[in-house]
């Protein structure tokens, strides 16, 4: 509070800055006896130190919009793929071929084997692909991307006893299609 009669001065600093297209206002303002309260000239100090420099957005990845390439089927959001237990038992391996849209959620629909050797195996791929989603880029609908048909290729296979080895991963039945190779290691049947 004041001493009536004692000199007080009201101390003001204002600067503006325009950084990235915006507008940036600092105001900083002190009641002090004769000489400047110590607290203002921190806050001067800090704001004559203040320093903007452009954002380097040269090394931001641009991300691949399915404008860009229409036909290529995005990445799949899931969980491995189990092999079915009563796949292994039978010893089961081999491929499954699956067709399906994938709609603006992401997830796929009219899923349709193409081809397959174990219905095990079919079961498992049809169920992984409804209980997954794909990451749909912000501009599917507007690419009709919906309406497109992608196919997927499961490739089953059972490394021999004991193997820590990776299951091999086979050209695809059907030319351009997705293969996601589901191995299982060893044990005794």
């Amino acid at each position: 509070m004041p001493i009536p009669g004692a000199p007080v001065a009201i101390y003001h600093c204002f600067a503006s800055v325009i950084s990235e297209e915006q507008l940036i206002d600092f105001h900083l303002s002190a009641i002090g006896k004769p000489s400047r309260p110590p607290e203002f000239e921190t806050g001067l100090k800090m704001l004559t130190e203040i320093r903007f420099i452009p954002i380097d957005r040269s090394k931001v990845p641009v991300p691949e919009l399915v404008a860009t390439n229409p036909d290529k089927m995005p990445r799949f959001l899931s969980g491995p793929i189990h092999y079915p237990d009563i796949a292994l038992a039978r010893r089961h391996h081999g491929v499954i071929d699956l067709a399906f849209r994938i709609d603006e959620l992401g997830h796929a629909q009219d899923i349709k084997q193409i081809f397959g050797e174990y219905s095990e195996l079919a079961e498992m791929s049809a169920s992984s692909l409804k209980g997954g989603r794909f990451k749909v880029p912000s501009d599917w609908n507007t690419t009709k991307s919906p309406e497109k048909t992608f196919t997927i290729e499961f490739q089953y296979s059972i490394a021999d006893n004991g193997s820590h080895s990776e299951c091999p991963k086979a050209e695809p039945r059907i030319k351009g299609a997705e293969v996601d190779v589901i191995c299982h290691h060893g044990g005794v049947f």
